[in-house]
C-alpha cells in the first residue's frame, strides 16, 4: 500500500482539492448514517409506543381478573365450610 507521500505525488490534483473531496465524502457518509439512524429511531419509537399500549391493556385485564378473583373468593367465603357437596345431599321427590 503506498504511503501518503506517494499518493500525493500520484494524484495530479493539488493536496487541497483531494482533502476537500475526502472531507466531502466523509460528510456524505455521516449524513447518510445520521439519516438511517433517525429512521431507525422512529421505527423503535413506534414499536415502543405499540408495546406500551399492549402493556396498558394487559394491566387493565389483570386488574379486572383480580377483581373477579376477589369476588369469587368472597362468594366462597360466604358458603359454610362443612356443607355437604350437592351430590351428597338427599334427593327430594
Amino acid at each position: 500500500m503506498p504511503d501518503t507521500n506517494e499518493r500525493r505525488e500520484q494524484d495530479p490534483r493539488n493536496g487541497t482539492e483531494a482533502a476537500v473531496e475526502a472531507l466531502e465524502g466523509r460528510l456524505a457518509r455521516l449524513e447518510e448514517t445520521a439519516f438511517f439512524q433517525e429512521e431507525r429511531l422512529k421505527e423503535l419509537d413506534s414499536a415502543l409506543t405499540a408495546q406500551q399500549g399492549q402493556l396498558d391493556a394487559m394491566e387493565r385485564q389483570l386488574a379486572d381478573l383480580r377483581g373477579l378473583a376477589k369476588a369469587l373468593r368472597d362468594k366462597l367465603a360466604d358458603a359454610p365450610e362443612n356443607a355437604l357437596p350437592p351430590h351428597s345431599l338427599p334427593e327430594r321427590y
